[in-house]
């Protein structure tokens, strides 16, 4: 997956690419994280995903369904 975040510090749009999984060691319960590869593999949060202004450029379709179950963790809260 591809996504453009607002880098805060450098005032600046960047593209990263993420994994979506539960294979994560920040991954509780089999809940999914999205795993950072330009930060070598740490998770992004939603807090951080809300800040930055996360979109989403490029998704599979295998990944939506999981996607979904992140966002919806958080509407929970």
């Amino acid at each position: 997956m591809k996504i453009r975040s607002f880098d805060i510090f450098d005032r600046e749009h960047v593209e990263l690419t993420c994994n979506i999984t539960s294979d994560h060691p920040a991954s509780q319960f089999g809940q999914p994280v999205l795993s950072i590869e330009e930060w070598n593999g740490a998770a992004m949060d939603m807090h951080h995903w809300l800040l930055s202004r996360c979109e989403i450029l490029e998704i599979d379709d295998a990944e939506k369904p999981l996607l979904e179950g992140w966002i919806k963790q958080f509407s929970r809260m």
